[in-house]
């Protein structure tokens, strides 16, 4: 559990300090889409699956705190950095990075017991999170673009 409530900190605090490239309202949108996101996942693969899930089976209520506690500041940290990027190689590097990140991340949840596996394996994430944080990039393009034609 020390390992959950202090990632929490960490990374809320990481996201309010980190330079914006991005303005508020976006990392606002953005980071409610990739709360929907991932509860959207988790309905599907964790409790309809039950191929993982958070703390115990079925709904948790500290499931929601990880929901909301790291979700949006590491959507606001991703999508900061990636603004700045420019070219296909250090943007498919930066993923990779992230992607690394996030999956060194799950394992270490997994040692600390609030993330559980009834199926899943490790390899899994490491393919999905491309997808994801690809999703997001995708809207964060499409809330650019909403901007330009109501201007």
């Amino acid at each position: 559990m020390v390992l959950f409530w202090v990632t929490i900190f960490l990374i809320n605090v990481f996201a309010f300090i980190v330079p914006k490239h991005i303005p508020y309202w976006q990392m606002y949108a953005t980071s409610a889409f990739a709360v929907m996101l991932q509860l959207a996942v988790d309905i599907y693969l964790d409790l309809k699956l039950d191929l993982y899930g958070y703390f115990n089976k079925g709904v948790d209520p500290l499931g929601f705190v990880y929901e909301f506690g790291i979700f949006p500041a590491s959507n606001i940290i991703f999508l900061n950095f990636w603004a700045v990027l420019k070219g296909f190689w250090p943007k498919s590097l930066y993923l990779l990075a992230c992607v690394s990140v996030a999956t060194f991340y799950e394992y270490l949840a997994l040692k600390s017991g609030y993330l559980y596996y009834n199926g899943w394996k490790l390899w899994y994430s490491f393919l999905e999170y491309p997808l994801l944080f690809m999703i997001l990039v995708g809207n964060w393009r499409l809330l650019q673009r909403l901007q330009q034609r109501s201007a």
